[in-house]
């Protein structure tokens, strides 16, 4: 497996890797409006592609989140993690429920997630994040 770590298949629980414990605090972060809290998860250079396809830099996350939705609920399953170094990448599904805050119009998507986790020295960051939505029963 070439040195990389993929906690699911060696049987030991997702929480072993670290990145599972920050996706946690990054999900109950979205549901609080924790704003602070979600800017020191993300890289500097950060790619968020939105289920629907909408392509957001970090900036411009912050601002969507801030400003156009509230976040109800976001709820990880299926986690696995794969570690090469610096970079570690988290698959799984996701679950997200809110509403616009324009016109309080309420969403509900379940979506295949990856997202690519670097640490060049000053912690874990999402550095890329790619949703495509996905059947609830799938």
């Amino acid at each position: 497996m070439n040195g990389q770590i993929r906690h699911a298949l060696r049987g030991e629980p997702p929480i072993a890797h670290p990145i599972v414990g920050l996706e946690r605090k990054r999900c109950s972060a979205l549901e609080r409006g924790d704003f602070d809290s979600i800017r020191e998860l993300l890289s500097d250079d950060l790619v968020y592609v939105h289920s629907n396809g909408e392509v957001h830099d970090r900036t411009q996350l912050m601002e969507y989140l801030q400003c156009k939705v509230k976040i109800s609920s976001a709820r990880r399953s299926d986690m696995v993690v794969t570690h090469w170094g610096a970079v570690a990448v988290c698959t799984g599904k996701i679950q997200i429920n809110g509403y616009r805050l324009s016109d309080g119009f309420e969403f509900s998507v379940m979506s295949f997630v990856t997202q690519a986790w670097t640490n060049y020295g000053s912690g874990w960051k999402l550095a890329l994040m790619q949703s495509t939505k996905v059947n609830e029963a799938g």
